[in-house]
């Protein structure tokens, strides 16, 4: 299991103007210069990638994944199985189709945020949008106060 941590909004930006870039099928589909949240960026640009179309299981990482980040915001910690991870994680080090270096350069941390995840949990209040138990399970329970 791999734990991300959902990074902050990014509105990319045209480097020559400073102005935010308007992304997305010459401006159809509604783009915007809006910000992008981390779940458009894996939308939009990862899970387009041809490799998370190579098979059935790679569709089905696709929309656990969807699934997982769709809600979650800015700081948020959202647990992903080991090979969803790593399948995203071979899109994002190794894209079939490359972006440009001013895009690519302005989502380094929507990136860092999926390669760099940990396998050990943090400490949070919530995880993949739930409370987290703060009761032990028994196994872990050494003593017990007297009643």
């Amino acid at each position: 299991m791999r734990y991300v941590v959902v990074p902050e909004n990014i509105t990319p930006i045209n480097y020559a103007t400073g102005k935010p870039l308007v992304i997305g099928l010459g401006g159809k589909d509604g783009a915007t210069g809006e910000p992008w949240t981390f779940h458009r960026y894996l939308s939009v640009v990862v899970f387009d990638d041809r490799k998370l179309g190579a098979s059935r299981k790679h569709a089905k990482a696709v929309k656990k994944v969807h699934k997982l980040f769709k809600d979650a915001s800015p700081g948020d910690v959202v647990a992903v199985e080991d090979w969803d991870w790593e399948q995203v994680k071979t899109v994002i080090d190794e894209p079939t189709t490359p972006q440009s270096g001013t895009l690519s350069a302005q989502f380094t941390e929507f990136m860092d945020a999926w390669c760099d995840a940990k396998e050990e949990a943090p400490k949070v209040e919530k995880l993949n949008g739930k409370p987290e138990p703060v009761a032990l399970p028994d196994a872990l329970v050494t003593e017990r106060a007297e009643a």
